[in-house]
């Protein structure tokens, strides 16, 4: 696994610099993914999803800041217009942390998830930043879009 780890971070550099993006790595370990979760489902039911969510990636891979930590959670909800408090409640529900585990079970057993980043696009998995062209083609044929 640390072979895996460090070719992922050298993978990485390579597309930042491609790209001429700048990047932080998290502190070493997992934060405390039901906060960030469960916080994502009360923007969701608040209609925020998204701007919360960019916030919370802007914070966790442009700043590398821990996704565990409630201050970084309510900064990222200030940012997308939320009401920290709320937010911060939200991340702490049982309710919400129970159904942020539910969905990654779900995830794991119907689209057979084993990993990050994964994306399911009608029922066909496409796990891995490199196959994120796959995923737009996907998208573009059945949406008989340009491209």
């Amino acid at each position: 696994m640390p072979d895996k780890i460090a070719y992922t971070v050298q993978d990485i550099l390579r597309l930042v610099r491609e790209r001429g993006l700048t990047v932080r790595f998290p502190p070493p370990g997992d934060p405390d993914w039901a906060l960030s979760h469960a916080a994502f489902l009360g923007a969701q039911r608040d209609g925020a999803d998204h701007r919360f969510m960019l916030e919370v990636f802007r914070r966790r891979f442009r700043d590398g800041l821990d996704l565990g930590d409630e201050g970084v959670i309510a900064d990222a909800a200030r940012a997308a217009g939320l009401d920290p408090a709320a937010v911060l409640g939200a991340a702490h529900s049982e309710e919400l942390r129970a159904e942020a585990a539910a969905g990654w079970r779900r995830a794991v057993e119907r689209d057979r998830i084993f990993g990050v980043p994964s994306f399911v696009y009608a029922g066909k998995l496409y796990w891995g930043q490199d196959r994120i062209y796959f995923l737009r083609s996907a998208i573009v044929r059945k949406s008989g879009a340009a491209r």
